[in-house]
């Protein structure tokens, strides 16, 4: 399965990529690149098509993931095609000027492809052990059964007959009802109307690869696309690391390094197999960020490496609502390319994609995850004003003096006189930071505990301690050596390294400020793993690499023990991490339970508390098997009478009604006469445990189990 995930995945960008630069080619990409950067740019080419093609299809309705084949066919042969006609006119092809190896290798080239390939293979061997999670509740398990939906159904929106046709007045029982008076289905799934339509939360381009994934191989196939994001943004990350260090002596061999530090790196690992969309969205930062390195070392002339790098940024907001820092970027290049009259048409490549696909993402959100739009927009602009009302004034005449001098030509002139001043204002301010958040912080801190607005449920944030967090999956000393590394790169900014400085930095002390999620560890930390992990990893790396070509042997003694120091630290730290493997067997286990029952089951699981059985069991049931399941409650009352009358409906119109009883039901107005007993289902796997106030090392053994009835014809006694 993970062969031929992987290959036809690769085949499919591949060919999607060669024909979109081919056709590109009159673009002017003439920026020499290698073999391995080749393949990239193909990869990442693709990667971008196909998203773009692929959510098209699911917001009109119609997905399937045999029309990304034919728009891969259809691109190749017009690529194809393009590049014949270029040779027979005698001109260079889109692709053949990508072959030329750097000068600055101080092995051969083919020493090193050895090399990244036997790290590929073992970062496969790695990261394609997914945490087999298929149930709702859970962010996971929600993106894994949309996927399986969008496959089978060729829409987002979930369509259930039975709810369309259920009483308002029950609604109370069948749903959950939300502080708001709108109510859920499960956990993160929305009911804002009487049109039997659920609305998922999140943005959607993760959950289109995962379609695609589950149409090559049912859930397991689903769940490789995470493993495969994160080869992928390892081997972007890799030649990210390569260009900066392309000057070095020790080049190429210490971004393997880099990338082999980052590949055990606990948090990369574990995300690296948890089928959420942070891998997807290192994948496409990175990548973008590579080809904006390459852009600029081509005086930002070049349309196609534009299109790349200023492409992969605009389309992670087609998968996270948290990217818009992003856009800090291309306002400063905006500034710079003016006001230095650098401008060219050519640009517009880099700068039109995060105009156009941001409004689409916006567009997106508005019609298919509304609630989720709000409620993450909502709370952001509530603590922006709440706490940074006082600095609008501020930013405002900043702005317009910073207009005056870009007009009259000044700007940079000003910024490069202060300059000087303000790296060490920087510097002592990263400094004190980093102190105050590691040790100062939480001790004052405390824990804050909010109701979660997708489920009801009370739950903690550990803010104060986050980068004492931090520093259990990296260990403490890494921790400080990736904030030096990043203040060293802040006092030598650079064209090569300023991007990735600005939104390496503006991520971490957003995240370390307030990570936005619940204190469990191993969910709260993905909120790093996209930019803030690689961004530290890269920073402690090129430091090693500014202290190994110093002068003076104490400096190169230094740069070598700390390096070891960083390995030793990041390999001890992710003990425990590579071995575990989250819900193994459980989908053969699901698929085994739902064998069980007939096409035309309806499960109603008597479920007392907020989230629990219920909810990780109906979201599979519905969207991947096609059951009809609802989580009830609020059973006896006046709707009682109500809720027999559908029931005795149901059956009439030929639906088998499964009673779940769990561990702690509600009252129940059916009469033991009305139920007769099926069966007892048991579901057992181990799992990491789930920590708050110290890093999770026990491993849990977890048997999920409740008694199944069948409801008998209510007419008999």
């Amino acid at each position: 399965m993970v062969f031929l995930v992987i290959g036809l995945l690769t085949l499919l960008n591949l060919g999607t990529g060669f024909g979109l630069l081919a056709l590109l080619a009159p673009l002017k990409f003439r920026q020499k690149l290698d073999p391995l950067e080749r393949l990239l740019s193909m990869l990442g080419a693709g990667v971008l098509a196909n998203s773009l093609l692929g959510l098209l299809l699911a917001d009109a309705g119609v997905y399937a993931s045999w029309l990304l084949l034919v728009g891969a066919l259809v691109l190749a042969a017009a690529g194809f095609f393009r590049q014949s006609r270029r040779k027979e006119q005698g001109g260079s092809t889109a692709l053949s000027s990508l072959a030329v190896p750097f000068t600055q290798w101080t092995l051969p080239g083919r020493v090193e492809y050895l090399l990244v390939a036997l790290w590929l293979a073992g970062a496969t061997l790695i990261y394609f052990r997914p945490h087999e999670i298929m149930w709702g509740g859970a962010d996971a398990g929600v993106y894994i059964n949309l996927g399986a939906y969008l496959e089978q159904q060729g829409t987002l929106v979930v369509k259930d007959e039975l709810l369309a046709e259920l009483p308002p007045e029950l609604y109370p029982t069948f749903l959950r009802t939300m502080p708001d008076g709108t109510f859920f289905w499960s956990s993160g799934f929305l009911v804002t109307d009487q049109t039997g339509r659920i609305w998922p939360p999140f943005y959607h381009l993760h959950v289109v690869w995962l379609a695609a994934g589950f149409a090559l191989g049912g859930v397991a196939g689903a769940l490789q696309l995470t493993p495969y994001w994160a080869l992928l943004a390892t081997f972007a990350i890799y030649l990210v690391a390569r260009r900066l260090l392309k000057r070095s002596p020790h080049g190429w061999w210490l971004a393997l390094g880099a990338v082999g530090s980052l590949a055990i790196t606990a948090i990369q690992v574990w995300f690296a197999r948890y089928p959420t969309s942070e891998m997807l969205t290192q994948f496409l930062f990175w990548f973008g960020l590579w080809a904006f390195i390459v852009w600029g070392e081509d005086e930002y002339e070049d349309g196609t490496l534009a299109y790349l790098a200023g492409g992969a940024w605009g389309t992670t907001f087609l998968v996270r609502i948290d990217t818009f820092f992003v856009w800090i970027i291309p306002a400063v290049l905006a500034v710079y390319l003016i006001g230095e009259k650098r401008w060219q048409r050519s640009q517009l490549w880099f700068f039109a994609p995060l105009v156009i696909l941001p409004i689409y993402a916006t567009w997106h959100a508005l019609v298919f995850a509304r609630p989720y739009f709000d409620n993450i927009y909502g709370y952001a602009l509530a603590v922006a004003w709440q706490q940074f009302w006082w600095l609008l004034p501020i930013m405002g005449l900043a702005g317009l003096l910073g207009l005056v001098l870009l007009r009259r030509g000044g700007l940079f002139t000003l910024l490069t006189r202060f300059w000087g001043t303000g790296r060490y204002l920087i510097l002592i301010g990263g400094v004190a930071l980093a102190l105050y958040a590691w040790f100062l912080r939480p001790r004052l801190g405390s824990a804050l505990e909010y109701v979660n607005p997708w489920d009801n449920v009370t739950v903690q944030q550990w803010n104060h301690m986050n980068l004492r967090h931090l520093g259990w999956y990296m260990s403490a000393p890494a921790v400080f050596l990736a904030i030096a590394g990043a203040l060293r790169l802040w006092w030598d900014l650079q064209r090569r390294t300023w991007a990735m400085v600005f939104l390496g930095t503006i991520f971490a002390l957003f995240y370390l400020w307030n990570i936005r999620s619940n204190g469990i560890h191993m969910y709260a930390l993905r909120r790093y793993v996209p930019i803030v992990i690689p961004f530290f990893v890269l920073s402690a790396i090129l430091l090693f690499d500014w202290l190994l070509q110093r002068s003076q042997t104490i400096y190169r003694l230094a740069g070598w023990l700390l390096l070891m120091v960083w390995l030793a630290g990041i390999a001890w730290t992710s003990r425990g991490f590579l071995s575990q493997t989250n819900y193994q067997t459980m989908p053969a286990q699901f698929e085994s339970l739902v064998a069980q029952f007939p096409e035309n089951a309806i499960f109603l699981f008597n479920q007392a508390r907020p989230v629990d059985l219920g909810d990780h069991l109906s979201v599979p049931l519905n969207l991947i098997y096609g059951k009809h399941a609802f989580t009830v409650q609020n059973l006896t009352g006046p709707q009682a009478d109500l809720l027999m009358q559908t029931l005795a409906r149901w059956q009439e119109e030929g639906w088998e009604i499964y009673w779940v009883e769990l561990s702690e039901p509600n009252p129940s107005p059916l009469a033991p006469e009305n139920l007769s007993f099926e069966s007892t289902f048991e579901l057992r796997f181990t799992v990491l445990e789930s920590t708050y106030d110290r890093k999770p090392v026990n491993i849990q053994s977890i048997l999920w189990t409740a008694d199944i009835y069948r409801l008998l014809p209510l007419s008999q006694p």
